[in-house]
């Protein structure tokens, strides 16, 4: 069992998740975000990681990072916050989005596309494609948001 929060805790917040650890009753905390946690959250989540929690933060996006939140995501894995980001897409990515996806991949950031496409990709699309496996990026074609929420909740189990 976990507990699973929607938002960053504030510091009370935090103490009352460390008394429930110290009182043996749940030390697994999982945060899910529509956003990339600006600088302050993620010196409060680095907090929850501190105060011995086992954290896992869960982002689920509509876009493929800026060159900025990449840098914020990458944060989060140099403070060794585990987190998985979803990227849910509703094209195949650019050829500058795909070179954005292979940055946010050598930063070593864990994430997964989800591309919503319901049809059979066509030419131009299957090469887009191919560029993406080449670059080594992590992705799935779905056919509906439905179906990245249903792929999404399977992972999320412990």
């Amino acid at each position: 069992m976990a507990i699973t929060l929607t938002y960053v805790p504030s510091y009370s917040e935090r103490e009352h998740l460390e008394g429930l650890k110290n009182r043996g009753i749940e030390s697994n905390v999982n945060i899910i975000l529509d956003y990339i946690p600006s600088y302050s959250e993620r010196e409060a989540l680095e907090g929850i990681k501190n105060r011995g929690l086992n954290l896992r933060v869960h982002i689920n996006l509509n876009h493929i990072p800026s060159y900025s939140e990449r840098e914020a995501l990458e944060g989060l894995k140099n403070r060794g916050i585990d987190h998985r980001i979803n990227i849910v897409l509703e094209k195949i990515p650019s050829y500058s989005g795909r070179e954005a996806l292979e940055g946010l991949k050598n930063r070593g950031v864990h994430y997964k596309v989800f591309i919503i496409l319901n049809r059979t990709p066509n030419y131009s699309e299957r090469e887009a494609l191919e560029g993406l496996k080449n670059r080594g990026v992590n992705f799935s074609i779905v056919s509906s948001f439905e179906e990245v929420k249903f792929r999404t909740m399977i992972e999320q189990l412990p």
